[in-house]
């Protein structure tokens, strides 16, 4: 299928309701509730638009949101210190 990729639709995408964890984690580590939400929230913001072009500024606006989150400072110091990240939120 190589160089023959689907085209995606012009329109809006119904998506399952997303339900986070109480204490979200991936691959064992912990994840920000607080960024979690606002990913969902993205997602679901971009899935509603009806222009892919609208779906990428809503994703761009996500990404920007999470960025200046105390919980981005707390993971990123975490990572660079190699140890396990505390959220507040």
């Amino acid at each position: 299928m190589q160089g023959n990729l689907p085209v995606l639709p012009e329109e809006k995408i119904e998506l399952p309701p997303i339900a986070i964890p109480d204490e979200p984690l991936a691959g064992g580590q912990p994840l920000s509730r607080e960024a979690v939400a606002i990913t969902v929230k993205t997602i679901q913001a971009a899935a509603a638009a009806a222009k892919l072009k609208d779906a990428l500024e809503i994703g761009y606006r996500g990404f920007g949101e999470i960025a200046c989150t105390a919980a981005a400072k707390e993971g990123i110091c975490a990572f660079l210190e190699k140890r396990r990240p505390v959220f507040e939120k």
